[in-house]
């Protein structure tokens, strides 16, 4: 990438991307993609198996942090969850809300994120967030933008999984 703000405002101007998707046990989803919106991969079909095998949601609660496409926010929704899904990504956001409506479940949907200063609600039955497993650029390879790496900085030093507990418990998600 080269100057963070105009490479992304170049992608913005990208086609969206049609990905078909299988969730567990369901019907084949068919999703719009943003280009710097995560799109579904094998670490969302592992999430994914993980929460099939809960069985049905029976209206349970679930928080997903990250909702990207809306894949695993979506599915959770057809087995019966009450999902609620935020990102920091107002594309993430938006693409889960068409793709939420194309597969015809509610997902109440919020453009915050963990420590954003919105509440989240809460408490859930289950909180997911399947954070991408990305190696570091080697080279020229493509980075990320400004707006996905803003998404993986640990600004503190402490590591994020001490800070993601921490703010779990204490804003009462959990």
């Amino acid at each position: 990438m080269g100057e963070g703000g105009v490479d992304e405002i170049a992608l913005q101007h990208r086609e969206w991307d049609t990905k078909r998707w299988q969730p567990v046990g369901l019907d084949v989803l068919t999703l719009k993609v943003p280009p710097t919106v995560y799109p579904p991969h094998d670490d969302t079909a592992l999430l994914d198996s993980c929460i099939a095998r809960l069985g049905d949601g029976s209206g349970r609660t679930m928080l997903e942090i990250g909702v990207g496409s809306g894949a695993v926010a979506i599915a959770a929704a057809q087995r019966g969850w009450q999902v609620t899904g935020c990102d920091v990504n107002p594309l993430a956001v938006a693409a889960t809300l068409g793709n939420s409506k194309e597969a015809e479940v509610e997902i109440t949907l919020l453009e915050s994120g963990i420590g954003e200063g919105q509440s989240l609600g809460g408490p859930y039955d289950m909180v997911a967030w399947n954070l991408p497993y990305l190696s570091p650029p080697k080279g020229n390879e493509p980075r990320l933008g400004p707006l996905e790496d803003a998404g993986l900085v640990d600004d503190e030093g402490e590591g994020w999984g001490r800070m993601v507990c921490d703010e779990l418990f204490s804003s009462g998600l959990l």
